[in-house]
């Protein structure tokens, strides 16, 4: 057949690869994987990144890595790639590690590479951790990024740091719903509640608009049922007019601070 010799392009594989992003189709992803080393495109760094993203978002961090360490070449893409796999792992040793790494070849790590590795950093024993990678988020000069102080904030909430939260969050020149959602979940996960409720009747008096993220966090701060009656049915009122009710998170969470 004439046809017979023609090898799929890098976009092709790279688009066949996205799709397999998920533990259901992750055979054909391997299956994938093995035509993309048959063809000759297993150091096609576009490739590369793509199926990094694939094992990481399946869960194999180890086929993840792999990949990583056969590339010959990388761009700032397969660093971040690898990095939010870390991220999303919470390996935060490994994180800081591939951090050293990245800045150790001379490229420059951006917001995105950040945002990451502060991901990996969340329970109180990584808050050193954190501390090192805020400091270089000054050094490089991306604490006034949005998606990095959002990170920031997250992070030190679920290390436990809510005065540093705080701080970076007096310091961000711009917020958005994602910020205000973590400010509050991070009052909640630390039983902060008082200043949860606090941050929320900020956040509606500022006029900004809430999802099912800030519901279940707000209802998550009533820790008894007189407060729920206070304040969480009436949150949950606003829940059924604002169309979140459906949402399962929602639904559960009155039942549970019963």
């Amino acid at each position: 057949m004439p046809c017979a010799d023609v090898k799929p392009d890098s976009t092709t594989l790279s688009s066949l690869i996205s799709s397999c992003s998920c533990v259901e189709n992750l055979e054909w992803g391997k299956g994938i994987h093995g035509l993309v080393i048959k063809v000759g495109r297993d150091s096609t760094v576009t490739i590369c990144n793509t199926l990094i993203t694939m094992y990481s978002l399946t869960g194999k961090l180890e086929d993840a890595i792999l990949v990583f360490h056969l590339m010959h070449v990388r761009d700032l893409i397969s660093w971040n790639s690898m990095m939010a796999c870390f991220g999303q792992s919470g390996w935060c040793t490994d994180a800081l590690k591939l951090m050293v790494e990245l800045l150790g070849t001379g490229e420059r790590p951006n917001h995105l590479t950040f945002a990451s590795a502060l991901a990996a950093c969340s329970c109180p024993e990584t808050l050193l951790e954190g501390k090192l990678l805020h400091a270089l988020t000054i050094l490089m000069g991306l604490q006034a990024n949005l998606l990095v102080g959002n990170a920031l904030v997250t992070m030190y909430g679920k290390c436990g740091a809510m005065g540093e939260a705080k701080h970076v969050f007096r310091m961000m020149p711009e917020t958005d719903l994602v910020t205000w959602n973590a400010m509050i979940g991070g009052h909640v996960e630390n039983e902060e509640r008082e200043e949860a409720m606090e941050a929320f009747k900020l956040m509606r008096d500022l006029g900004i608009p809430f999802n099912y993220i800030t519901i279940v966090n707000v209802l998550g701060a009533c820790s008894s049922r007189d407060e729920l009656l206070k304040h969480g049915m009436p949150i949950h009122a606003r829940a059924i007019s604002s169309g979140f009710e459906s949402d399962d998170y929602v639904k559960n969470s009155p039942h549970d601070v019963c």
